[in-house]
């Protein structure tokens, strides 16, 4: 199994994913009728187009946080916090991998117990080619973008599951290390790097939000 979260700049990842989630849910206390979820999900990662061409094989996908906030009936806000590994058949690379970060809106289609979302974000994307030597390098700064889809199913009071499909498109990384070497900048991309992910995971439904009874605020699952 190869999912890899090891890069150099996971305090300021961590630090600038918890400020998007604070900021969404702070935002959402200011409304009626509100609710959300957060939730995991894992399967596999497909290579597309140029990482295919590099030797990238079938690799996996794993999202430690998926997050959706809905202000209403059929919009909302999602937030996105995933990885992608990939075995790549050549003599000297042992792993190819993506991290990223994504941001967008949420648009929903809901049902009886059941809702479809679609989700175009805009994505901090970092990366790393790991090498059978033990060498690796690190790519930092990059920028693109996912186009997403979610089949959510209520299974209880608080608890549901999706199956997921994300389609990640990386545009640029501005910089990159190797090791025991200062960084370096990069070109830009020929053609985007792209891939997609299939995955299945679960969801908690955390709250649903009124402003009533004497103005106070109270949660109800």
């Amino acid at each position: 199994t190869l999912i890899v979260f090891n890069v150099s700049n996971q305090p300021f990842i961590m630090k600038k994913l918890l400020t998007i989630l604070t900021f969404i849910i702070c935002f959402n206390l200011f409304g009626q009728q509100k609710n959300g979820y957060i939730g995991i999900s894992y399967g596999v990662a497909l290579p597309l187009s140029e990482l295919k061409d590099a030797g990238l094989e079938t690799g996996t996908a794993l999202n430690l946080i998926n997050a959706g906030f809905r202000f209403s009936k059929y919009l909302g806000l999602t937030v996105n916090w995933g990885a992608e590994a990939f075995e790549v058949d050549t003599e000297l690379n042992d792993y190819s991998g993506f991290g990223f970060i994504s941001v967008g809106p949420i648009i929903s289609l809901p049902g009886n117990n059941v809702s479809f979302d679609i989700k175009p974000q805009l994505a901090t994307v970092y990366g790393e080619d790991r090498f059978i030597d033990g060498s690796k390098i690190k790519y930092e700064d990059g920028s693109g973008f996912v186009m997403g889809g979610s089949l959510n199913i209520k299974l209880g009071r608080s608890i549901g599951m999706s199956v997921n499909g994300d389609y990640l498109s990386v545009s640029k990384f501005k910089t990159a290390k190797a090791t025991g070497l200062p960084s370096f900048e990069l070109d830009e991309f020929e053609n985007n790097l792209d891939s997609f992910m299939v995955t299945l995971g679960f969801q908690y439904l955390f709250w649903q939000l009124s402003i009533k009874r004497n103005d106070f605020l109270y949660f109800r699952h």
